[in-house]
Parts: C-alpha cells; structure tokens; sequence
C-alpha cells in the first residue's frame, strides 16, 4: 500500500521511510538502509537521522550509527529515545562510560524503555546494587517494550542471582513469576511473556519448563516473521539455556545471533555478566575470536 502511495508522492519522506522500516522488518537491511537515508534527506529535521543510526546499530556498523545519532541529537535534543538507542551503540562498541554519559543527559520521561535500557546499563556495569536501588523503589511492577517484558522480580532477581544471594533471587524470581503465570492465561501468544517466563523458570532451577517457554517465545516470533524483534527471542532462549547450564545449546544460539543482523553483539557478549559460565568454553573463545575479527 505504501509502494501504491509513493507513485504519487515520489518524494514523500513519511511514505519513504515507512517503506525502509517494513523493509528492514522484512531482514532485507540493504533496502531498508537505502529508502532511509533518502527519507532522511528529505526531510532532515525529523526522526530521521536516528532511523538511519539505528539501522547501521543492528547491521553492526557502530561509527556510522554514531554519526548519525549526534546528528539526530544534535537537531532533536528533546527526543529521549535517541539517546537511549544511542547508549546501546555505544555498548555494541565496548564503551560502557560513552553509553552512561549518553543515557545521563537523555530527557527524563520515566517510561518503559528507558527503564529497560538503565537496566541494562547497569547489568553491564556489574553494578547489582543500583538494580536493587531501583526495583525496591519503582512503582511498577512490569515494564514493557517492544523486545521484552520485564517483571520487577525477574530484574532484582537477576541482580540476586548474580551476586550469589540465592535465596532473594529465588524469592524474586517467584513473585516475578506468579505475574506471569497470569498474564499467559490471558494473553497466551504474547511470545515476550513466554521468553519473559522461561527466563525466570531458569532462575528457579526449573530447567525443562524454562527451555519449553524460551522455545515457545521463538516459535510464536521467529526471526523470519520480524527481522528486527524475532532476534530477542534467540537471545533470551540462549540466556536460557546458559542459566540451566546447556552450554552447547546456548553456544548455538549466539552464534546464530552474531551470524545476522541485531542488537547482540561480540561487545555485549564480552560485557554482560549472564555469560561468565561460558567465558571458559572453547567454542565461546572462538566465537569471540572469529567475530572480533569480522
């Protein structure tokens, strides 16, 4: 329909980039790209810059995106997304203190998103107390975005888990779940909720239920039904598989993920603490080493 629109409106940057977001849905990036970058060039003073960054983020090509997320920023500083897409580049880039500068002087709008992407921040940053500082204080119980849906529980849970308090995490990871539980009987083709799920079925030792979820997210929003969103999927069912300890199983799916386009990255593989009981495994050394190079 859009492709209908643009015979009349040759030079339309709404219809174009409409184009190039379906486009890169659809996994064909090169395409996207292109109709991007021209809706951009027609109308520079809109979200296009950041589009256009975003899309060389998940074709890993990281100094392009940066470019143009300061442009973006630049002639939108009140747009809070940029920064927060901006942030995640600079993971994708190894520089954890570039992405904490970006994120401290995004706009505050208290939103899902932004929520997720602190999280992830200080995920990365190992800092499990100021996880703990945030999810003893929000008001929410469930953040939600596109990619993940995020129970408090399943956040401080994961914060316990890793600095070895097994019985908060548990705890944590039991109320995060009775959530959960819930909201699959009402909303039982929400493949988030089934990643979501399964993620924490693994923190409590669950390990056939949570591969089952991890599964069920997967086959409910396959890579090739969305090219941009179905790689999440793979990436919670490896973090599956490595929390339940099926090192193989878990290598399989990151090698897939380094092998298309995407938010996982060689960075984030060696930043994020989830897969320090891999890190000893020949086969992780060799991903690091063959994607490093690439």
């Amino acid at each position: 329909e859009f492709t209908i629109a643009e015979q009349g409106l040759p030079n339309n940057s709404f219809l174009i980039m409409m184009i190039g977001s379906i486009k890169r849905r659809q996994g064909d990036f090169e395409v996207g790209l292109e109709k991007l970058k021209r809706g951009f060039e027609l109308s520079p003073l809109g979200q296009g810059a950041a589009e256009v960054a975003y899309t060389y983020e998940i074709t890993r090509s990281y100094r392009d995106a940066e470019r143009y997320y300061d442009l973006a920023i630049s002639t939108a500083p009140d747009v809070s997304v940029t920064y927060l897409w901006s942030a995640e580049n600079y993971w994708g880039l190894g520089d954890l203190e570039k992405a904490r500068e970006t994120l401290e002087k995004a706009p505050r709008t208290n939103n899902d998103y932004e929520a997720a992407t602190w999280f992830r921040q200080w995920l990365y940053e190992r800092n499990y107390q100021a996880i703990l500082a945030f999810t003893s204080t929000t008001p929410r119980a469930t953040f939600r975005n596109q990619a993940r849906v995020y129970p408090v529980g399943l956040l401080s849970g994961i914060a316990y888990q890793l600095m070895g308090e097994t019985e908060f995490a548990n705890a944590s990871f039991d109320s995060a779940r009775v959530i959960l539980e819930e909201e699959i009987k009402a909303h039982s083709d929400d493949h988030r909720t089934h990643s979501a799920l399964g993620l924490i079925y693994a923190g409590l030792g669950r390990k056939e239920d949570a591969i089952r979820e991890g599964k069920r997210g997967v086959e409910l929003f396959p890579v090739k039904k969305d090219a941009l969103i179905g790689p999440f999927r793979v990436w919670d069912l490896a973090e599956i598989y490595a929390v339940v300890g099926e090192d193989d199983a878990a290598l399989d799916q990151i090698e897939f993920l380094l092998s298309i386009p995407g938010e996982f990255s060689i960075q984030l593989l060696r930043l994020d603490p989830r897969w320090d009981p891999l890190r000893d495994h020949p086969r992780f050394q060799e991903l690091l080493e063959k994607y490093a190079i690439e």
